[in-house]
């Protein structure tokens, strides 16, 4: 998870400009694992590098979206994105699924002209996008087009909303997928991350607040205390609060690992105690098991 008040400022400065994303202009791979099978878009047959040149000098590609997604209480929202999605530098990037009896393919459009100029990392950013469904996703199980691959995916309804979100933060959105702890490598858990930052972020008492959710463990960033048993929710949870760095707790609660950290975006320490953390985390309902 983060390490230190660093990972809360970039996670706040991306979300407030859309995502910082690996790559530019460059598909997700279509490779087609053993025992999953690639589910083509209706109607399109993707051949070669998957690329196509239209007359107007575009290079139309389309690949198949590999990261987790968040599913709307009525199931025909499904949100994708965040760092999970590469931009395509002077160009266009359009999700989409393709429906079938018992899976809902995702994919991805790259539209970009066939020349333009040098590439730079501040182009390659792209917020989450929702794509709506033809009729509720049901039983039937999301999958990546290209691969076949199953995708984590996290019901909304099953998000912490706090009510006690302390006055002057303003919401950056939520981004879909757990982050992973130490050691954890592989595909993106199934999660959230919700976003806050002050109106003042760019002074020196500015600072943001996360409300992150993983199907894996997570852990809280080293400060300068080591994390002490502490009841959230009526849970058994931890906390831990830095001289130096951000505060923030931890605790699991029907199937998922939640935390909150709270610290200042350009200046050491926390705005908020761990006694503020717990009233927030205490302000939400609980969550359903599924």
């Amino acid at each position: 998870m983060f390490q230190d008040r660093r990972c809360l400022r970039r996670l706040a400065a991306g979300l407030a400009a859309g995502s910082v994303l690996a790559g530019c202009g460059q598909a997700a791979s279509s490779g087609q694992p053993d025992g999953h099978q690639a589910i083509p878009p209706s109607g399109r047959v993707v051949t070669g590098n998957g690329q196509v040149v239209s007359g107007s000098g575009q290079v139309v590609s389309e690949a198949g979206y590999q990261g987790p997604v968040l599913v709307s209480a009525d199931r025909r929202n499904l949100t994708i994105g965040g760092g999970d999605l590469q931009y395509p530098c002077f160009g266009t990037l359009a999700p989409f699924s393709t429906e079938h009896s018992s899976v809902v393919a995702l994919w991805l459009r790259y539209v970009t002209p066939a020349h333009h100029g040098p590439c730079r990392s501040s182009m390659a950013r792209y917020p989450p996008a929702v794509i709506r469904l033809s009729a509720p996703l049901g039983r039937r199980e999301l999958v990546d087009g290209a691969t076949g691959r199953p995708l984590p995916w996290l019901g909304e309804w099953r998000i912490l909303h706090p009510s006690a979100i302390p006055a002057g933060l303003r919401s950056l959105g939520i981004t879909p997928g757990g982050p992973f702890g130490d050691g954890q490598n592989g595909p993106a858990p199934s999660g959230c991350t919700q976003s806050y930052s002050s109106a003042n972020s760019s002074s020196a008492t500015g600072y943001s607040l996360a409300i992150i959710q993983s199907s894996l463990p997570l852990r809280l960033p080293q400060l300068a205390r080591v994390p002490v048993p502490t009841e959230i929710r009526g849970l058994p949870g931890f906390s831990t609060a830095g001289d130096t760095d951000s505060t923030g707790i931890g605790w699991r609660e029907s199937g998922m690992y939640i935390e909150i950290l709270a610290g200042y975006l350009s200046s050491s320490g926390s705005p908020l105690s761990v006694q503020q953390l717990i009233a927030i985390a205490n302000s939400a309902p609980a969550l359903p098991q599924s």
